[in-house]
């Protein structure tokens, strides 16, 4: 399965996706701060996926990671996590796909997407 860095400073909705990709067999790094996950995107080969949060607390989101990736990292896949209406985000950022936050799906669409 997939190598996943998983990028939330909530740490509920951190704890509930890593354990829903761990369950279903893949290796998670999950990080809750900008300077973390830029740490281990450096690190991330072909075949990795980032799903991140749009928005980080204290940050200005997480564009600077999203850069990175774009520019040094673009065999890497990025799944965008949102509230917001996955025409808005996807425009304004960096991705190859989105995950709506609080859909019923959303779940299940992550999993079609690390597969």
């Amino acid at each position: 399965m997939s190598k996943v860095l998983l990028v939330e400073d909530d740490p509920d909705v951190l704890h509930e996706v890593s354990t829903i990709l761990n369950d279903n067999g893949h290796s998670v790094t999950a990080v809750k701060d900008l300077g973390t996950a830029l740490r281990e995107a450096q690190m991330l080969r072909e075949g990795s996926i980032v799903v991140t949060d749009k928005n980080l607390g204290g940050h200005r989101g997480v564009e600077p990671m999203l850069d990175y990736l774009k520019e040094e990292k673009p065999e890497v896949k990025v799944i965008l996590m949102s509230a917001e209406p996955s025409q808005y985000a996807r425009r304004q950022l960096y991705c190859h796909d989105f995950v709506e936050k609080g859909n019923p799906n959303t779940f299940d669409r992550l999993l079609q997407l690390v597969q």
